[in-house]
């Protein structure tokens, strides 16, 4: 769930943006949606990225609760929606799989190499959220873009089964693909063909969480230097929070 807020709000979040926090590479801002994939229209809005300094909200007492939500700005003047969050949140939403914007910026920004993006995004976290909206979209084939939502879902997780970065040229042909079938009204056998990519995909996924073949969460390179006690402390806290200790019923 998103936060939406005024125009006030998203000034006073403005005088405390973390610029320098930005992952913004060779681009000049942190684009997401459409815009990021290419397959934007005349029509599209722009979805971008801003953080936000979180010490704003320490003196009232909010690192005790539970749920830290996105805030959302409608700048209808600019055709742009701005997403507000922290350095952390953008790190632990991708790390929980609670959303995909935050992965689909690390695969597809090209503001990092390509082993770290897979490193990042190859987890069950991950592939478990790109699996499940493609579900919920695939329910709500019928509403405004939802059965391309899932294709383009779908696509990204079986990607990263097969460990491969997700290619923007391709999400541009399947989006091409859809808007023919739209064309020709032929959307409903669409959703039915990819109602069965759904369950391969479900029964990959879960073959590979249950052989052991998929951590939870990302894992970034620790250096063997088991006399600094700082890293070994911060392998062992990877370690723990990657142990599994169930499987899926087959």
């Amino acid at each position: 769930m998103n936060i939406y807020i005024t125009k006030e709000e998203h000034e006073f979040l403005l005088k405390h943006r973390n610029r320098s926090a930005e992952y913004r590479g060779k681009n000049q801002e942190m684009v997401v949606g459409s815009h990021l994939y290419g397959t934007n229209t005349e029509d599209s809005d722009k979805d971008v990225i801003y953080f936000y300094n979180s010490d704003i909200f320490y003196s009232m007492s909010t690192c005790h609760l539970p749920k830290k939500e996105q805030f959302i700005y409608d700048d209808k003047e600019n055709n742009q929606q701005i997403l507000w969050m922290t350095e952390y949140q953008f790190w632990k939403n991708l790390a929980s799989g609670d959303s995909t914007i935050n992965s689909d910026y690390v695969l597809f920004s090209g503001n990092l190499p390509e082993y770290q993006a897979l490193n990042m995004c190859c987890t069950q976290k991950v592939i478990k959220a790109y699996l499940g909206f493609a579900k919920r979209d695939l329910k709500q084939w019928n509403r405004y873009n939802k059965l391309f939502h899932a294709i383009r879902g779908l696509y990204i997780a079986e990607s990263l089964l097969m460990r491969k970065l997700p290619s923007k040229e391709i999400i541009k042909d399947h989006h091409r693909r859809y808007l023919r079938k739209t064309l020709k009204g032929e959307l409903e056998s669409l959703k039915n063909f990819y109602l069965n990519i759904y369950d391969q995909l479900k029964k990959d996924f879960i073959d590979q969480v249950n052989n052991g073949d998929l951590k939870l969460y990302f894992v970034p390179y620790i250096s063997d230097q088991e006399h600094d006690p700082y890293l070994s402390l911060a392998r062992k806290l990877y370690n723990a929070n990657n142990k599994i200790e169930w499987k899926y019923d087959n």
